[in-house]
């Protein structure tokens, strides 16, 4: 993950830290939403990889995640 450009990228490489590394993208998302005035898209592109940008379509203070592939 690349702190503080955004969209970030976030590649899951083990279980155990899904949640940690997942957080940390969107605290630093939360930094430009609040300056943007957007909220925050997580974007699930399979089991194990996702990006994290502002949109603004998502409201201001809110995130929501999407998925771009079947289930």
């Amino acid at each position: 993950m690349q702190s503080g450009q955004l969209p970030l990228e976030v590649i899951i490489g083990s279980p155990a830290t899904f949640h940690d590394q997942l957080e940390a993208a969107v605290a630093i998302a939360q930094v430009d939403a609040a300056r943007k005035r957007q909220g925050i898209l997580v974007t699930r592109h399979s089991y194990t990889h996702f990006t994290v940008d502002t949109s603004e379509e998502v409201p201001f203070r809110t995130t929501i995640e999407r998925w771009t592939t079947a289930r």
